[in-house]
């Protein structure tokens, strides 16, 4: 193919194309306008030089194109969403790209507070694509703690959510404070049967995450899947960063649900109910929902482990508090 259509860089995710070969990654809602700079028509000088009127759509009137600024890569292009369809972009009657026009839902429902669906709205190509390929391709996405481009080991998670998290959302949250009640520390090897709740606590934890998710602060909050001796801190809290432990980004909510995102790609694992028609049924390996439990006194744990992920039964342990 000589010209496609692709998003430029976002952080250190490299530009990635909109065309067939990566099904339908690049969506927008009725009355939607791309940023100018965010997508770009790319391909040889010689092909760029005659990129013209012959640039098209079909069906006809479902998206506007503009051609912008000519830069050393390419053209910049600004896509307006007019009518919900699935758009084929040509250019001299070749296939350069694909725009899904449609309605982002939240998973949650329609009252939720859901970072995902407000990105996915946004100007940002960049942004919708790389949410896209959360949803539909885990390997090498943005959020991959071992594959992406702020990944490198099985051991990168909370890095990777504070790198990933800010690129996708803007601002993320790292309070950092412990949930539970501490553990007694003694000579026997604890369980998840010694980790318990205030539910005072918690309750101010959930109020905590949900005011910054109003305010489109995403939240970084620690978990445990198992109980490992070297969890246990001088203090009686649990260490997310040891071995036992991880981190996640909560990126959404409704009542006491919550929708999150784990860069540990098969961590977690969801049947996802959001985006657009192409994302609904899909099985997610990066996302996963925490609802309370009561158990052990009230706590936030994952609700659903029934499509087996790796970490089964995570609990949170650590997180912002309210004021």
């Amino acid at each position: 193919m000589l010209l496609e259509i692709k998003t430029t860089a976002l952080g250190r995710l490299q530009g990635s194309g909109i065309c067939f070969g990566n099904a339908d990654v690049m969506t927008l809602a009725p009355g939607q306008t791309t940023t100018a700079g965010s997508l770009v028509l790319a391909g040889d000088p010689p092909e760029l030089a005659k990129v013209g009127p012959s640039v098209t759509t079909e069906p006809k009137g479902a998206l506007d194109i503009t051609l912008g600024q000519r830069r050393p890569t390419g053209i910049d292009l600004t896509v307006r969403a007019i009518s919900p369809a699935r758009v084929t972009i040509s250019h001299d009657k070749a296939p350069i790209g694909v725009v899904t026009v449609g309605h982002h839902q939240s998973h949650l429902g329609p009252q939720a507070t859901d970072l995902l669906a407000e990105v996915s709205d946004g100007a940002d190509a960049r942004k919708i694509v790389a949410i896209q390929k959360i949803l539909q391709k885990p390997s090498r996405s943005i959020i991959d703690q071992k594959f992406g481009p702020y990944g490198s080991s099985q051991l990168a998670c909370g890095s990777v959510v504070q790198s990933a998290g800010e690129q996708l959302f803007g601002r993320v949250d790292h309070s950092g404070r412990s949930y539970h009640i501490p553990v007694k520390i003694g000579a026997s090897r604890p369980t998840r049967e010694d980790v318990r709740y205030d539910p005072k606590v918690t309750a101010s934890a959930v109020a905590g995450i949900k005011a910054l998710l109003d305010k489109s602060i995403a939240v970084r909050v620690g978990v445990f899947y198992k109980i490992e001796p070297g969890m246990v801190g001088p203090n009686g809290a649990l260490q997310a960063e040891r071995a036992g432990g991880h981190t996640v980004l909560i990126v959404g909510y409704v009542d006491t649900t919550f929708l999150y995102l784990d860069p540990y790609a098969g961590g977690s694992r969801l049947k996802y109910r959001g985006g657009l028609a192409v994302n609904r049924g899909a099985i997610c390996e990066h996302l996963g929902v925490f609802s309370l439990s009561s158990e052990r006194g009230n706590h936030l744990e994952v609700s659903d482990v029934s499509l087996e992920p790796d970490f089964g039964r995570m609990e949170v342990i650590s997180g912002p508090l309210s004021h």
